[in-house]
């Protein structure tokens, strides 16, 4: 297909989108009309777009003409909205335009969002090049990704807060839930979970990178294939840690003032879960910056145990953990320094900055994996690894025999610890360090999880 025939296309593809920008548009004023301009065209090239993907235009055409238009357009749109003189304005201009987005594109993914400002300060210059191209053509600042289609409610259902609900006692949270597109039976369970906890707020699909589809080369920015490194066959490792990256950065800069919780999708949430988390947030100490509120295992000994809380230094998992307004910016600029480079999952990392950053833990974890899929390992797109029935069991099997505590790696038995140079317990043979290897189980009491 020529640039000719691509023009063409494009005029006959973007009817009903232009239909309905135009008849929003010739509605708002004068002031706003700049911006209007700018994300009407946005809207038009994001149909091009798609429509150019679904007959498999050549991918010199599909680059050179639609994503570096896409991208100059983009920028411009975000220019304008930052120029409009009444905010209000520029709001449901934006609000109305992802509507018509929503009603006539296939895959509304990051209609108007900025692209991912990854920033990462280590790496080779190039490789860094070549995944902002990666990220901004297929990656999580794309308009569109293989199974992503937030408008298919079926697949990616609505997560909207109960109006009498809580917020979790947080300050204006924005909270993400992480999920690989082929896990749409987990994310109908999730619903069904967080329904129960009758939450005020609303919650946000974050679609996770495919680590099979990311290029080997681009990892860690290193610029070559590293077949040493831990995690060369776990490509799901980096897309899982870049994944959280991304969270971070997007969501401080939507809201510099909001608190950041996230879970990942195949969680269970403690019975009582609201009396639980509520009693364990009043009695932190003011410093807290980072909670990390489900986990399996505590990989080192912690600076304190009271009876309230764990002041963690590393704790395995991401299955659910918040982060304090004013230290998003600060972890994510962390994160983006990658500090381990490919030998640590981003769990183990957070431990790296568990001094600066003070972290907590609940005595019990507050939520816990009801699925025995891995999504970091090699095999990445498996399926049939889980099903509904799968999990209901494992929801099951977890009610009635609950961690009541973390593994504690660092031991190798009951007041023992596993080596020396970890002088911060209190010692040897105190019970607080190395209370057990392996938790005790049970039922937890107070009641079931109702809205």
């Amino acid at each position: 297909m020529d640039l000719v025939a691509l023009v063409v296309l494009g005029a006959v593809t973007v009817t009903a989108a232009s239909t309905a920008t135009n008849a929003m548009c010739s509605r708002i004023s004068d002031d706003s009309s700049s911006t209007c301009r700018t994300l009407e065209e946005t809207a038009l090239l994001q149909a091009q777009w798609r429509e150019a993907q679904s007959l498999r235009i050549p991918a010199k055409i599909e680059d050179l003409v639609l994503k570096l238009a896409l991208e100059d357009v983009h920028r411009t749109a975000v220019a304008a909205h930052r120029a409009a003189a009444v905010p209000t304005e520029q709001h449901r201009v934006t609000t109305a335009l992802q509507a018509a987005a929503v009603e006539h594109h296939d895959t509304p993914l990051a209609t108007l969002q900025q692209p991912v400002e990854w920033n990462f300060t280590k790496g080779d210059p190039e490789a860094i090049k070549q995944w902002i191209a990666w990220d901004r053509a297929e990656g999580w600042s794309s308009p569109s990704r293989p199974g992503v289609n937030l408008s298919n409610k079926e697949v990616w259902p609505d997560l909207k807060g109960a109006p009498k609900g809580w917020n979790f006692g947080l300050a204006d949270p924005q909270v993400f839930v992480l999920s690989m597109p082929l896990r749409a039976t987990r994310r109908q369970r999730f619903k069904q979970q967080i329904e129960s906890l009758c939450l005020s707020a609303d919650l946000h699909w974050a679609p996770a990178l495919d680590g099979s589809r990311i290029p080997p080369e681009l990892r860690w920015m290193n610029g070559f294939v590293d077949k040493q490194s831990w995690d060369y066959s776990r490509p799901g490792n980096w897309a899982c840690y870049a994944s959280h990256l991304a969270i971070l950065r997007q969501a401080h800069a939507a809201c510099p003032t909001c608190d950041v919780v996230v879970f990942e999708d195949d969680i269970v949430f403690a019975p009582d879960f609201k009396n639980r988390w509520a009693s364990f947030l009043a009695a932190l100490p003011l410093d807290w910056d980072l909670l990390r509120i489900g986990g399996q295992s505590q990989w080192e000994p912690p600076f304190e145990i009271t009876a309230d809380y764990i002041r963690a230094k590393a704790v395995s998992n991401t299955w659910g953990y918040v982060v304090r307004a004013r230290s998003v910016d600060s972890l994510a600029k962390l994160l983006a320094e990658m500090p381990i480079r490919g030998n640590w999952g981003i769990d183990a990392v957070f431990q790296l900055f568990s001094k600066d950053l003070p972290m907590y833990s609940p005595l019990v974890p507050l939520v816990f994996a009801a699925s025995e899929c891995h999504d970091t390992e090699k095999l990445i797109n498996k399926e049939g690894c889980e099903t509904a029935e799968t999990l209901r069991k494992s929801e099951r099997r977890l009610y009635e025999a609950w961690p009541l505590g973390y593994a504690r790696t660092y031991c190798r038995s009951p007041s023992d610890l596993r080596a020396p140079g970890r002088e911060h317990c209190v010692a040897n043979t105190s019970d607080a360090c190395c209370p057990y290897v392996s938790p005790p189980r049970g039922m937890l009491s107070g009641s079931p999880n109702t809205c």
